[in-house]
């Protein structure tokens, strides 16, 4: 009896050993792609409150400095830098009362005319973040390094 518990214990041994690395890999693997989701969100995270903090008003609206802020204190996690956050031009639109035309604006401070347009023009912020992922390890043909990049725009409130 005791002869086939050991046989037994031994089975168990190499079937733990010929499974572990199996299991390992699948870890390892969880783990670079949860890193990869959460950095993600970050970044995203980051464009949304810049181009947040640009929306508010009309004097954050042309505070790129501001605007650069919110970004960096909202991706606190990762070490986003400065160079990685672009605020794009900004644009103006016409939009008509009902909302179903929008026309580009070649200046920010003139006033819309025509029939049915709203004489205020609608003005939009763009923000955009970038972050450079390393994997903890390569997985060829899966996961390389990669930068990730958001873009947030929002209209001025």
């Amino acid at each position: 009896m005791s002869k086939t518990r050991e046989l037994q214990k031994g089975i168990v041994s190499v079937e733990f050993a010929l499974i572990l690395p199996v299991l390992m890999i699948l870890l390892l693997g969880l783990i670079d792609f949860g890193r990869l989701t959460r950095d993600k969100l970050i970044v995203i995270n980051a464009a949304n409150a810049g181009a947040r903090f640009g929306s508010l008003n009309p004097i954050n609206f042309d505070d790129d400095n501001g605007i650069i802020n919110a970004a960096l204190s909202s991706g606190l996690d990762l070490p986003i830098l400065q160079s990685d956050i672009t605020v794009a031009p900004r644009s103006c639109y016409c939009i008509t009362n009902n909302g179903l035309n929008m026309t580009l604006m070649a200046s920010c401070f003139a006033s819309c005319t025509g029939v049915g347009v709203d004489p205020t023009p609608a003005k939009y912020v763009t923000v955009s973040t970038g972050y450079f992922f390393n994997p903890l390890f390569t997985w060829p043909l899966i996961l390389q390094p990669t930068t990730i990049t958001a873009s947030s725009t929002m209209r001025e409130q």
